[in-house]
């Protein structure tokens, strides 16, 4: 059925939802559930055998509308968002590339808020079926091309620092609990070193997160350029195998960067990790302390 393919568009238009701005968003599938319920209604409308002609086109188009609106709303409710994280970021240097970069980014979701306030215009004006699947391929084309990939780094971006918060506080929770076990090991109330190795698998996930951070904000913030190979670099045998169709074992292969938002995520789930360490301390304690 030719609706399918349509439908599908729309998914793909909705699909940034499941983005790292997950993580900046407070339920995105929840948000998005709009959508999906006005993609059933289009659904059951196609397969609606009762009506036909003219009643049907209306239906039609009235759901494919509700559709396209709602995938407005979700991209300008995400954009609003994205922009009050990027103004509640610590006040950066003005020369430095953290600044720099919120200033480009601000300017970017500045432009796609313009973008998506125009294309609410446009929506006013369509009347028909054809001209609502255009403009749903007209915004899926932009999300692909413009609007997701601008909207992953805004997310790292602003993630980044909220990670880099959580992963301090951590430690200065670690630290706390040691100094609290150390001074109770001291007075006898404790067996010395009952805690060292949860202490230790604590500060060895906590050092982890640190260090995914780390890699992540060196990304963020100097994104890596390849470089070039050099002629030197390159042996006939190599030229030969090149035009041969294989591999060219002896040129410099250009290492594909890591995911910041992946490491970003690895740091996040170390130090809920060590919190639930945390947690299980506490528990021992009082255990061993007979209190309740």
């Amino acid at each position: 059925m030719k609706y399918w393919k349509y439908i599908l568009t729309v998914m793909v238009v909705i699909g940034t939802f499941g983005t790292p701005v997950a993580l900046a968003t407070d339920a995105p599938a929840e948000q998005a559930k709009p959508v999906t319920d006005n993609v059933s209604q289009l659904i059951q409308i196609k397969d609606d055998a009762s009506i036909s002609g003219p009643a049907k086109d209306e239906k039609e188009l009235e759901a494919r509308l509700n559709i396209i609106k709602n995938v407005l709303k979700l991209s300008t409710d995400e954009i609003t968002k994205l922009q009050d994280r990027l103004e509640k970021l610590p006040k950066f240097d003005d020369e430095s590339q953290e600044k720099i970069l919120k200033t480009e980014y601000q300017k970017s979701l500045g432009s796609f808020s313009f973008y998506y306030t125009d294309m609410s215009e446009k929506l006013a004006d369509v009347k028909t079926n054809d001209d609502a699947k255009a403009l749903a391929e007209e915004l899926k084309n932009y999300r692909d091309v413009t609007y997701n990939p601008e909207i992953k780094k805004i997310a790292n971006f602003t993630i980044l620092f909220y990670a880099a918060d959580i992963v301090k506080t951590g430690k200065t929770r670690l630290n706390k609990i040691s100094g609290d076990i150390s001074r109770l090991e001291k007075l006898g109330y404790l067996k010395t070193g009952i805690f060292a190795d949860k202490l230790k698998e604590a500060q060895t996930l906590l050092d982890d997160a640190d260090k995914y951070q780390q890699e992540a904000a060196a990304i963020i913030l100097t994104p890596a350029t390849p470089e070039p190979i050099k002629a030197e670099d390159v042996t006939q045998e190599d030229i030969i195998t090149q035009q041969m169709g294989g591999a060219a074992d002896k040129t410099k292969a250009i290492e594909e960067p890591k995911d910041p938002g992946d490491l970003t995520s690895k740091s996040l789930q170390n130090v809920k990790n060590t919190y639930g360490i945390f947690l299980q301390i506490g528990k021992d304690l009082k255990k061993y302390l007979g209190l309740k």
